[in-house]
């Protein structure tokens, strides 16, 4: 088994920033070997907040709604389409299957330009599935 892990290859250039990348990968291999074959997406966003990690987020009745990456420090406000790595989400509100409950609503986070679901206060439980350090 190999670590399959998205690289944004438009973003790394230069000897110093393959010392940076070598370090980054040998992090996310030794997680993705210890916590079994979740793929990580490592980019310009990954490199400038820092270390990463993988969240459950979960309805308040306790139905599981995405699994999501989530890079650096900091409360989760908003869900990045590209960072949620497993669950079912289209149209333009992220809610519970079982409850029907909405846990966030689908807009552009002007200042990267990205698609996110913006997380409505005390809608969602949130679990940290990997440890912050090795």
């Amino acid at each position: 088994m190999t670590a399959e892990i998205i690289w944004d290859v438009t973003v790394f250039q230069g000897s110093r920033a393959r010392c940076v990348i070598g370090k980054i990968y040998l992090i996310f291999k030794k997680l993705y070997l210890l916590f079994g074959g979740m793929d990580f997406i490592i980019d310009q966003y990954t490199l400038a907040r820092g270390e990463p990690l993988l969240l459950k987020v979960y309805c308040m009745c306790g139905c599981e709604l995405v699994t999501y990456q989530k890079d650096g420090p900091g409360p989760l406000l908003r869900c990045y389409l590209d960072r949620i790595r497993k669950g079912d989400c289209g149209g333009d509100r992220l809610a519970c299957s079982n409850c029907n409950a909405v846990a966030g609503w689908l807009g552009t986070y002007l200042k990267e330009k990205r698609l996110a679901y913006f997380l409505e206060d005390g809608s969602c439980q949130i679990q940290e599935c990997f440890p912050k350090s090795l």
